[in-house]
């Protein structure tokens, strides 16, 4: 079944579609574009995008019931994320770092 944002075959981890939507050019992506591609591929996760004076990402994921934070991401230099392939890279790390924190979840006797 295709992923309803991007149409294409996803492979699937769990519920997450990792068929990111990313621009394919080989030019150095702006930040305002890196940020907003970011927070898009996160949907329906609430995710907020910030890039410090120093040229850092600081990445919060956020459930969006229950506004908890399920992932954050300090200092990542921005340097290496400019290029499409690298930024898709990152993506698919924070969605996998995401399914594992739920599966961890979900297998703790907490739970």
């Amino acid at each position: 079944m295709p992923c309803i944002d991007c149409q294409k075959k996803p492979r699937r981890f769990g519920a997450l579609c990792v068929a990111v939507k990313v621009s394919t050019t080989a030019e150095a992506l702006p930040a305002d574009e890196l940020k907003a591609q970011l927070e898009a591929a996160f949907l329906p996760w609430l995710c907020r995008c910030t890039i410090t004076h120093e040229d850092e990402l600081v990445v919060q994921i956020r459930d969006p019931a229950s506004a908890d934070v399920l992932l954050q991401v300090l200092g990542r230099p921005v340097s290496s994320l400019r290029r499409a392939g690298e930024l898709q890279r990152f993506i698919l790390q924070l969605r996998q770092e995401l399914q594992e924190r739920a599966r961890l979840d979900a297998a703790s006797p907490d739970a």
